[in-house]
């Protein structure tokens, strides 16, 4: 088993929490729950809340919500209904267990003939602040440690080797965050041109040479972009992504008003000038972030990042990336819109808010990439461009 480090310190702090769970998605009330409910004279009222649909001949319910997209049964003050009337045992798996996740790692057994789990991993998602915040407390710790074991048994599926190998490219200290996030993302490409299990295997073992690791980054670091242009990519993205959220009630006050700016930003040629200066000085700041930010990154490819499918595995890996490059633009401007610093409280909620609108949407993502790139896998130099 392996736990990420937070993960036995976490809990809900429900009414306190500045980015709700219960509100902004469809929230799934699993059928055992639902049956629970309806057994109960106390909870059958409970079933009224809900709405269902028939997928592969099974309803699948969900919790009704209001007309600002949260759940019907969150009060006034943010605090849930069922846990007050009823006790935590009455949720569902769903509100229960988030931003909790686990995955199980499993091989075939040609001796039993059967798929044999052989190991559980659990972690907390970034899509809850108070999570983000445990992490910072935590300062310069690594978000999890691989077991010795599992680092190169080739017992093991061979994503699981990908996803480990990533992590420990994202553990090493003595490059950047943007130098690992591109090793990273360069390894995979290299993964995913493979033709046999066997030549993955090879490209990793190059991947854990470090003087390979430096050629590769020294090679990156020879390549100049135009800073105007990398700035002005990344605004539109920006655009591109926030603009089906931005009048969403729970979104909205996060990123109507900065769409706005960004918009004019982008399209006024003085004030982009002004920008292009703060935003040189502002990354160099934000390197500040670099540990907290490894081991958001770390934390979401642990639970994400498993998969048969080497693409959709990269595809998994971009999101997470995509996570990080808009974070990093929102509190650049939402501080120049303000003219001031934002605090680390609000840097949660942008983090965390970008890790629902992104990291749960990987397919939606992945579309996005394939209707303006003709492909759902990003160029290298692309995005290293992003990255600047």
């Amino acid at each position: 088993m392996i736990k990420t480090k937070i993960y036995d310190q976490f809990h809900c702090i429900a009414d306190q929490c500045p980015l709700t769970c219960c509100k902004g998605w469809t929230i799934q009330a699993d059928g055992g729950i639902y049956e629970k409910w309806k057994s109960r004279t106390e909870t059958s009222y409970l079933c009224e809340q809900v709405t269902y649909n028939r997928e592969d001949g099974e309803n699948i319910y969900h919790m009704k919500l209001d007309s600002c997209k949260a759940c019907v049964l969150l009060d006034e003050k943010g605090l849930c209904e069922i846990v007050k009337r009823h006790g935590d045992e009455f949720l569902s798996d769903t509100c229960a267990r988030f931003p909790r996740k686990h995955n199980q790692i499993t091989i075939f057994s040609e001796e039993d003939a059967e798929e044999k789990n052989v190991m559980d991993e659990y972690s907390l998602s970034g899509a809850c602040p108070a999570a983000l915040k445990l992490i910072r407390d935590s300062k310069d710790f690594y978000i999890v440690d691989i077991l010795e074991k599992c680092r190169d048994n080739h017992d093991f599926p061979m994503e699981y080797q990908v996803r480990n190998a990533v992590i420990r490219l994202m553990q090493k200290r003595k490059f950047s965050l943007t130098d690992r996030l591109m090793l990273s993302f360069s390894l995979l490409h290299e993964c995913l041109s493979c033709e046999w299990e066997d030549e993955v295997y090879d490209c990793i073992a190059v991947y854990q040479e470090e003087e390979n690791l430096m050629d590769t980054m020294s090679m990156w670091q020879h390549i100049s972009f135009d800073r105007k242009e990398a700035f002005i990519e990344v605004c539109e993205t920006w655009l591109d992504v926030t603009v089906f959220y931005q009048e969403e009630a729970m979104y909205q006050p996060y990123l109507k008003e900065l769409f706005e700016f960004v918009e004019k930003a982008d399209a006024e040629e003085e004030k982009l000038s002004r920008l292009l200066v703060d935003w040189k000085s502002f990354t160099t700041d934000w390197a500040g972030y670099d540990t907290f930010w490894e081991n958001i990154l770390v934390s979401e490819i642990f639970a994400d990042c498993i998969s048969e499918d080497i693409e959709y595995l990269m595809e998994a890996f971009q999101s997470i990336m995509m996570e990080y490059i808009m974070t990093r633009v929102t509190v650049f401007m939402k501080q120049e819109m303000s003219k001031e610093a934002i605090t680390e409280e609000k840097l949660y909620e942008y983090a965390s808010l970008f890790i629902r609108m992104i990291g749960h949407n990987t397919e939606g993502m992945a579309e996005y990439w394939e209707e303006n790139f003709d492909d759902s896998i990003l160029d290298k130099e692309y995005f290293y461009l992003l990255l600047q």
